[in-house]
């Protein structure tokens, strides 16, 4: 029911995108995608959708450092998972791009206001947390939405509350919530 009540409220938010941009393909990056199961969620329900699904798939020793149970696997095992996401979206292979990269590294590869829609679910450490807002807010479109989840939580969630909020100050922008600890701002015009 989690992953349904999530994938709901970004399905939710895309789709306000879709109504207010009649005609136009939604361009959207997901920040952790893992098996891709919400991936092919957003692509099923939301045809103008273009996804660019971004996890480096990486054992990594700061994703380990933030608490995150998934983080404890081999190489191998994170292989087989990003193979696995790319079966998980493989009928909506031209609507979808994968990088296997970074948050961070991605970043790099968009040009500025190029995004209607930014979902992050990375690494939930506070400081990349807080890399990602500061990222990827600018690669928003007039309008266009940032969100993310786990907004409070668990003990491995705890850096995404303090670093959404605080960045929300530091740029006057006002949350929003939707079920499933799922936050979201919309840009100003």
């Amino acid at each position: 029911m989690r992953k349904q009540k999530l994938t709901t409220s970004v399905v939710e938010l895309l789709t306000k995108l879709r109504d207010e941009h009649p005609g136009e393909q939604i361009r959207a990056v997901e920040i952790g995608v893992w098996k891709g199961t919400s991936s092919r969620y957003f692509l099923e329900q939301i045809p103008e959708l273009r996804l660019i699904m971004i996890d480096p798939w990486a054992a990594m020793q700061e994703y380990l450092d933030s608490g995150d149970k998934t983080a404890k696997r081999s190489q191998d095992e994170f292989d087989a998972i990003a193979e696995l996401a790319r079966r998980n979206t493989e009928d909506y292979a031209d609507r979808r791009l994968v990088i296997r990269k970074t948050s961070a590294e991605a970043a790099k590869l968009f040009g500025p206001e190029s995004m209607h829609l930014v979902f992050i679910d990375g690494n939930h450490g506070p400081k990349f947390v807080a890399q990602d807002l500061r990222l990827w807010w600018p690669k928003i479109k007039p309008r266009g939405i940032l969100c993310g989840h786990d907004y409070g939580g668990r003990r491995c969630n705890a850096g995404v509350k303090p670093a959404v909020d605080q960045w929300a100050a530091e740029t006057g922008q006002t949350l929003e919530f939707l079920p499933d600890k799922v936050f979201w701002t919309r840009k100003a015009a």
